[in-house]
C-alpha cells in the first residue's frame, strides 16, 4: 500500500484518535532482531495522523524484513540517519558480550609501516597483518594477559612483566626491552574498548543498516562519521582519531556478537580503508605458550645508561635533543647511548653521517596524552639529504629524565 493511500484512509477514520497503547502493540509485533529499525524518529507535517502513519508503515516494513511478507530479492537492507542517542540498545549488548568473553584471538589488516607505533596509520602504506591475543583478568592472572604482533614489532604482557620487541630487516638489528609489571593495553587490544569509545559520540553522524548476511543471518551495521582532532600546526595526521574518519561496526542481530570492524579515513580527497577485522575467535582462556616468547639470537636488550646521574634528570627536552644530535655529529656513541639505548637507532646514526643540525621550534605534544614532548628539528647529512621532523622524548621512566622514544 502506498503512503498516500494510507494517509487517505487515516484521514477518513472517525474519531481521529490513536489508541494509547498503539505504539507498544506495534513495537511488540516487530521481530527482536529488527528492533534497531524502530529507533529512528521520523516526523510528518500533519501531527494528527503522523504517529499512526509512521507506526503502521514501520510495522509493514518489519513484517517484510522479518520474513512474514515476501520481499523481492535476497538482500535485506534498510538505512536510517539519526543522532547517536537513538542508536539501538543492541549496541550496548554487543559491548557487554565482548566484556563478558574470557579471551579473544583477533586478526586484522592495517595500513601502517611494520616498525611504526602499533596505532599509527599511513593511508598510502600497503596492508600489514596484525594479530592480537587477549585474555581478561582471572583468578590465575589478576591483570590478564596480552600479545600484539605485526611485522617488525611485537609486545607481550604475560601477567607479570612486559616484553617489547622491534626489529629492522634493512639494518639487520633488533632491540628488546623488558619492563617489570604491566597491564593489558585496552586501547590497543580490547575490542570492547574499541566499541565503547563510540557511546558518547552524540555529535557524530550515524547510519544504521540492517541486512541479510551469509547463511541468511541478519546483521546490524553501524557506521559512525567523525571529524579528526586537531594536530600540531604543520603536522599531518598519524593516529586514527586525528583523521576525518568513518568507523563501520557489524554484529549478528540475533546473538549480538561482533562480526566485522572497518576503519576508513579521508586522505587527499578520497575515503581510504585503513583497518579491517579479518576474524575474531571467542575463547574462555588462551594457551600459556602464546605469552612465552624467546628473543631471537642477536637481539639487543635495551636499558637506560647511567641511571644514577642526576644531572641528566635536570635536562629539558630541547637540551637532551641538542646533546643527542651533537653526539651524533661528533660520532660520540657513548654519549649518544646515554639518551638512546636502541641499537637500531645507533646503527642508523653510524650509517648516516650528520653534517649539521638545528632545533626549529618549541617542544610540543603531538597528542595530549603523550608522556613527553616532540622537539622539531632539521638535520643535514653528509650525503646532502635534509630531514625535517620531530624527536620524541619521554620521561615517564624510573629516572624521570628524557630519553629517545622515536622520531629519527
Amino acid at each position: 500500500m502506498k503512503t498516500t493511500q494510507l494517509q487517505k484512509i487515516l484521514r477518513a477514520a472517525h474519531p481521529r484518535k490513536v489508541p494509547a497503547d498503539l505504539r507498544e502493540r506495534l513495537v511488540a509485533a516487530i521481530p527482536e532482531h529488527l528492533a534497531p529499525l524502530a529507533e529512528p524518529q521520523v516526523r510528518w507535517n500533519k501531527p494528527r495522523w503522523a504517529y499512526g502513519a509512521v507506526a503502521a508503515s514501520l510495522l509493514v516494513t518489519a513484517l517484510h524484513l522479518g520474513g512474514l511478507i515476501p520481499w523481492p530479492g535476497k538482500q535485506v537492507s534498510r538505512t536510517a540517519r539519526t543522532s547517536f542517542s537513538l542508536v539501538p540498545a543492541a549496541f550496548a549488548s554487543v559491548v557487554d558480550n565482548l566484556k563478558n568473553t574470557g579471551a579473544f584471538i583477533l586478526k586484522l589488516d592495517m595500513r601502517a609501516p611494520g616498525s611504526e607505533n602499533f596505532e599509527a596509520i599511513d593511508p598510502e602504506a600497503p596492508f600489514a597483518p596484525v594479530q592480537i591475543w587477549l585474555e581478561r583478568p582471572s583468578a590465575r592472572f589478576a591483570k590478564g594477559r596480552m600479545r600484539v604482533e605485526k611485522p617488525e614489532r611485537w609486545v607481550v604482557f604475560d601477567g607479570q612483566a612486559t616484553l617489547f620487541y622491534i626489529t629492522n630487516a634493512q639494518l639487520n638489528t633488533a632491540d628488546a626491552k623488558i619492563y617489570p609489571g604491566g597491564r593489558i593495553d585496552q586501547q590497543l587490544a580490547d575490542p570492547a574498548r574499541w566499541l565503547e569509545e563510540y557511546a558518547p559520540s552524540n555529535s557524530a553522524q550515524v547510519r544504521i543498516d540492517t541486512l541479510k548476511g551469509l547463511e541468511g543471518r541478519i546483521l546490524t551495521r553501524l557506521s559512525v562519521q567523525e571529524e579528526g582532532i586537531e594536530t600540531a600546526e604543520g603536522w599531518h595526521p598519524v593516529f586514527y582519531d586525528q583523521f576525518a574518519r568513518r568507523t563501520v561496526i557489524s554484529w549478528d542481530a540475533q546473538t549480538r556478537q561482533l562480526v566485522d570492524l572497518e576503519k576508513y579515513v579521508q586522505h587527499q580527497g578520497r575515503e581510504v580503508l585503513v583497518a579491517k577485522l579479518r576474524s575474531i575467535e571467542f575463547r574462555e582462556s588462551l594457551e600459556d605458550s602464546l605469552f612465552s616468547q624467546a628473543l631471537p639470537a642477536g637481539t639487543h636488550v635495551m636499558g637506560v645508561a647511567d641511571p644514577t646521574n642526576q644531572r641528566y634528570a635536570e635536562l629539558g627536552p630541547v637540551e637532551v635533543a641538542r646533546k643527542l644530535f651533537q653526539a651524533w655529529q661528533e660520532e660520540d656513541w657513548d654519549t649518544a647511548r646515554l639518551f638512546c639505548e636502541s641499537d637500531l637507532i645507533v646503527t642508523y646514526m653510524r650509517l648516516n653521517k650528520l653534517k649539521s643540525y638545528r632545533i626549529t621550534g618549541q617542544p610540543f605534544k603531538f597528542i595530549p596524552i603523550y608522556p613527553g614532548y616532540q622537539v622539531p628539528y632539521e638535520l643535514v647529512f653528509e650525503s646532502g639529504e635534509v630531514k625535517k621532523f620531530a624527536l620524541a622524548l619521554r620521561n615517564d621512566n624510573e629516572m624521570k629524565r628524557y630519553i629517545w622514544d622515536g622520531g629519527i
